[in-house]
């Protein structure tokens, strides 16, 4: 998928108030997205690249960013991953430079609109409101899946873009079955209330164990 799509469902999500469009056009989105670059997409969309932190700040940005901008979309979401495995491996001396240069050249494929939203991205400043939450919702409804299956899968997997790469395949209901618990697999924290007192929060009759 070209990059470009994201980045104007990006834009488009952003200016949307309403949770449920929110959730549609994310969803609609994803449908879309070819089951490889599912986890590439979500990362993007959540600030949060499949690499994680780059090491870039600002100012590196600012200088890759530093040259005309493409007149024409060209960019793949692979294209962006690849450059972002690149500069994660820069290590050593120059390598200031060096990554100013891989940059300078990943900007000069991308029109303005994909040079604001790479830069941001980059630096962790996407602010669209696709936090992982709303991109869970959007995952079950592009896979036609009830959230809360959903949510108890990427609980066990402790990766939403696995889970959406998944289910997001031919044989959702099989790929669902296979996330359980596994061994030396962290678990994602589950959602808790609070109660006021200890005999309050043990009334439900269910088991309880406690740390």
């Amino acid at each position: 998928m070209k990059l470009e799509e994201l980045v104007q469902v990006s834009a488009a999500v952003a200016s949307t108030p309403g949770r449920l469009e929110k959730i549609s056009k994310l969803a609609a989105l994803l449908a879309r997205v070819p089951p490889d670059e599912v986890p590439i997409a979500i990362g993007f969309l959540t600030g949060w690249p499949r690499q994680g932190k780059l090491g870039v700040g600002w100012a590196t940005v600012a200088s890759g960013r530093d040259r005309d901008a493409a007149t024409a979309s060209s960019l793949e979401l692979h294209d962006i991953d690849r450059a972002f495995d690149k500069l994660l491996a820069v290590r050593g001396k120059n390598s200031g430079s060096e990554r100013a240069r891989l940059l300078g050249e990943l900007f000069a494929r991308a029109t303005a609109d994909e040079q604001q939203f790479l830069s941001a991205l980059m630096i962790g400043e996407v602010r669209q409101g696709a936090l992982e939450g709303l991109m869970l919702e959007a995952v079950a409804k592009a896979a036609n899946l009830p959230a809360d299956r959903v949510r108890r899968a990427v609980m066990m997997a402790g990766d939403l873009g696995a889970v959406a790469r998944a289910l997001l395949g031919e044989d959702r209901e099989k790929a669902l079955a296979e996330y359980q618990l596994e061994v030396f697999r962290p678990v994602q924290p589950m959602l808790a209330d609070s109660a006021p007192t200890l005999g309050d929060a043990l009334t439900d009759g269910v088991p309880v164990a406690v740390e």
